[in-house]
């Protein structure tokens, strides 16, 4: 998934905005990117989803406003035609690319974890996809659209607000590239996390460099060209259920938390805090003996004091009338 994000996102600069760059170079600057991102920590992925993501929305919402000289409303027709089989093989190529979502679990601690929020993130994400390609189809038509390998591009060239500004997809690539580049630094987070989990001494923003430049290598090792990425989507699904899909259940059969250990867990707190009982009175016991053995300890040392104290009286009286007999008139 990293790799394919990776040479994705760097064909479609490469295509759209930069022709004259190498590809490398522009794969280079995008995983630079993403290693500061990703080193900042997951506060800082948040950061950019909420920014970014926001304004993509509000872009997704204006551009049909700016479509209407273009729309033509008879390229909606064929839709109309449900053919089920079409239906079932959309389903199945655009099912690995939300399977990815998986990831959200792993990475999102269980009381930040909210299901609500997830299900409504997603109705919202599949209304603004269905969104871009309803105008890419009433503005480009079908037949064009699905010749294109970035229809979404040629929809956005369409816009034309007025002579002077003519290039609007520049303002729209603005706001979705660094969505995509967030997306990318959510995948190298991501392995860089599970790399820490498996091995705890290795630090996992050391591991940012090294995993970005193996991501470099692998997303040209993996895919020659943009027409192997887009092939790629037909096997794809079988290679994403086994982990978006086997996996996690196997997972949470072995690691999920049992009834016998949550019984067990008020149990054994309760036989934690009789045993802390029991020690705290042992120890003021034991404070209370040390006490009277102190005290009994004074009053003996109290009585030895006196006690040689009288001897030393006496002693002197009695010097004290010898040597007066010595001592001359």
């Amino acid at each position: 998934m990293f790799a394919r994000d990776i040479r994705l996102t760097g064909d479609y600069v490469s295509i759209t905005l930069l022709e004259t760059t190498p590809i490398s170079v522009i794969v280079l600057s995008l995983l630079v990117m993403a290693v500061f991102i990703v080193r900042g920590g997951l506060g800082s992925l948040i950061g950019m989803v909420e920014l970014y993501v926001a304004l993509f929305l509000v872009n997704s919402l204006i551009v049909p406003f700016m479509l209407i000289q273009q729309i033509n409303l008879d390229n909606l027709k064929p839709y109309f035609d449900i053919e089920l089989a079409g239906v079932g093989k959309g389903s199945w190529y655009i099912f690995s690319f939300y399977g990815e979502m998986i990831a959200l679990p792993f990475v999102v601690r269980g009381q930040d974890f909210r299901v609500k929020s997830i299900l409504s993130g997603t109705v919202v994400t599949a209304l603004v996809l269905m969104l871009i390609v309803v105008e890419t189809i009433v503005s480009i038509g079908v037949p064009i659209a699905s010749r294109l390998v970035y229809p979404s591009y040629e929809l956005a060239r369409q816009l034309q607000i007025s002579d002077f500004l003519d290039r609007f997809d520049l303002a729209l690539a603005a706001a979705t590239l660094p969505c995509t580049i967030t997306k990318i630094a959510f995948d190298l987070y991501f392995v860089c996390w599970g790399l820490k989990r498996m091995i705890p001494k290795v630090s996992g923003k050391v591991l940012t460099g090294p995993i970005a430049l193996l991501g470099f290598v692998c997303a040209f090792w993996f895919f020659r060209n943009a027409v192997q990425l887009n092939r790629f989507t037909r096997e794809w699904t079988w290679v994403a259920i086994v982990f978006e899909v086997l996996f996690p259940i196997v997972l949470f059969l072995f690691l999920r938390p049992r009834k016998k250990e949550k019984q067990h867990a008020p149990n054994s707190c309760s036989g934690e805090l009789a045993s802390r009982g029991k020690q705290e009175e042992k120890e003021q016991k034991q404070e209370q003996a040390t006490n009277e053995s102190d005290h009994s300890e004074g009053k003996s040392e109290e009585k030895s004091g006196q006690k040689s104290a009288d001897k030393s009286k006496d002693k002197k009286g009695k010097t004290s009338h010898g040597s007066g007999n010595l001592q001359p008139s």
